[in-house]
């Protein structure tokens, strides 16, 4: 089961890596190839952080689907395009639960369960 989970202190992260194929079209505010996400999930407690898992688990999916797309279409990397987990908008709270997100991804799963059944066991990338 893949574990985006790290703890760091008190701090919990959402930690993933990137897949090495994809690593040049999802680059740094420098412009250097990225090798994986780490994004503060805002809280102390690791049942709000498992909770807030799910939002960035889906993120993360459509990079590297949309890098995927731009290598089988030929697509040379740009520090033009990068491609960036979506921020969440300052002044607001990080989401509560990323199964808010799943409407996303609504056209590729029947449901909800059968996206984070597929999260859950799948082995990093």
């Amino acid at each position: 089961m893949a574990n985006y989970l790290d703890q760091v202190g008190s701090t919990y992260y959402f930690h993933r890596s990137i897949p090495k194929a994809v690593r040049p079209y999802v680059q740094s505010a420098s412009g250097r190839p990225r090798v994986d996400f780490k994004v503060t999930l805002g809280t102390k407690d690791r049942d709000t952080a498992k909770a807030r898992i799910p939002f960035y688990v889906i993120e993360t999916d459509r990079i590297f689907k949309e890098a995927r797309k731009r290598m089988a279409e030929g697509e040379a990397p740009s520090p033009n395009a990068p491609l960036t987990l979506s921020a969440v908008p300052s002044g607001q709270p990080r989401p509560v639960s990323g199964f808010d997100q799943l409407e996303q991804v609504s056209d590729e799963y029947e449901d909800w369960a059968d996206y984070w059944e597929k999260c859950l066991t799948r082995d990093r990338d």
